[in-house]
């Protein structure tokens, strides 16, 4: 399947299930390394109910005894996103999407799910999207085709067949009888993938092991009321606490007229605030955790650039880059280069023209930059460069 055609047809709208050969995943992950290689944030999952209605516990357990709870016939999860290949895997997953992600409520991680008897988790959906490899064993899914819930921001309730769950755009979201959905069974080297929202119970058929990437992602009103939140946490007014209850408002129960008039006013000041919001703060946002360089910055600072030098990106994600205020002046503009990790480069609004021009390129001779912007002489380009050396967007090539 093409990438194109899973992000048109797929990604966050329906469930996909991939069919592969035993040792597809052998090269990311094996039982060896899970034996071998600790994770972290292992937990213990154990089945129990609430009112008649099942549910799955999690209980955080110690790395050191995850394989003691795996022989007890309980299902360990572990993350082992820390690990090269999973997080080369993830580097490679963040670079095609490029949308802002679930980093700031920390969703993004991989973890391992390993048990030896037939457990799993009761019915729910999940907040991120899962891209799910079949390691080991085998692994029966009931899941439904598309998300009853699109881009949700809380987990469902507790609630039997036929009951209302939660309550999103207005309408209840019953949760259905398991027995209704569709089912399936991954193998060693099958792929599934699950928008956030899904329901899905996982039950283990015997041994199994899997790896369940999860990347999240930062709804649009998140991004927004983030960026607002910076601008008028700035000004004394919003900073401001409620005025204590005194007198009779202490014991009448009704909210005070004052503090009625307060709520009024800054839902007032509000409209205004995001009359006036500068949108470039929002593009700056966005290309901020969008943007995704994981060449690292190097040890020691890098030697100034030298025209003959070859030149190249650190990785192939694309370098992102937006005009935004200056952080000096709010009132002047700067182009931002992003490295990833929030970091970025800054250079003089003059500078667009060149680093649209070194966003389309992935190699380059040093010297050619200086066709680039006609504006840019050698002493610019040269620093521009060495700056981005500096900050791991660009590498000397080999």
């Amino acid at each position: 399947m093409r990438a194109d055609e899973f992000f048109h047809d797929y990604y966050g709208r329906k469930t996909l299930i991939i069919r592969g050969t035993p040792d597809k995943f052998a090269a990311i992950y094996d039982e060896e390394r899970w034996r071998t290689v600790p994770l972290t944030e292992t937990t213990a999952v154990y089945q129990t109910e609430y009112d008649g209605v099942p549910l799955s516990r999690v209980v955080p357990i110690p790395p050191a005894q995850l394989h003691q709870f795996f022989e007890a016939g309980l299902l360990t999860v572990g993350r082992l996103d820390s690990q090269p290949h999973i997080a080369a895997l993830m580097d490679g997953l963040r670079a095609s999407l490029q949308f802002p992600s679930g980093k700031v409520s920390n969703v993004d991680k991989a973890l391992c799910f390993a048990s030896r008897g037939n457990t799993g988790y009761k019915l729910h959906w999940d907040l991120h999207h899962n891209f799910i490899l079949q390691i080991a064993g085998a692994k029966h899914w009931r899941y439904g085709h598309e998300p009853a819930v699109d881009a949700p921001v809380d987990g469902a309730g507790l609630a039997g067949p036929g009951e209302p769950a939660i309550h999103y755009d207005g309408q209840a979201i019953l949760t259905p009888r398991l027995e209704d959905l569709p089912e399936d069974t991954l193998h060693p080297g099958d792929f599934l993938y699950m928008p956030p929202g899904v329901w899905h119970a996982p039950c283990s058929l015997g041994h199994s092991n899997h790896i369940s990437i999860a990347l999240g992602h930062r709804p649009i009103y998140k991004l927004i009321s983030d960026v607002l939140k910076l601008e008028i946490g700035r000004k004394r007014w919003w900073r401001q606490g409620f005025p204590a209850l005194r007198g009779a408002d202490r014991h009448s129960g009704a909210v005070p007229q004052h503090v009625m008039g307060l709520f009024a006013e800054a839902i007032a000041r509000l409209r205004d605030e995001l009359a006036e919001l500068d949108l470039r703060q929002l593009h700056k946002e966005w290309s901020l955790e969008v943007a995704e360089h994981h060449g690292g910055r190097p040890q020691t600072p890098p030697a100034p650039v030298t025209m003959h030098e070859r030149l190249t990106r650190a990785t192939p994600v694309p370098i992102r880059y937006c005009l935004a205020a200056s952080e000096d002046d709010p009132t002047e503009t700067e182009v931002y280069i992003f490295a990833g990790d929030e970091r970025y480069v800054r250079l003089p609004e003059g500078a667009q023209q060149f680093v649209a021009r070194l966003a389309a390129e992935q190699e380059f001779v040093a010297e050619s930059a200086l066709q680039w912007d006609p504006d840019f002489e050698w002493p610019e380009v040269q620093g521009a460069l060495t700056r981005l050396l500096a900050e791991g967007i660009l590498v000397r090539a080999a």
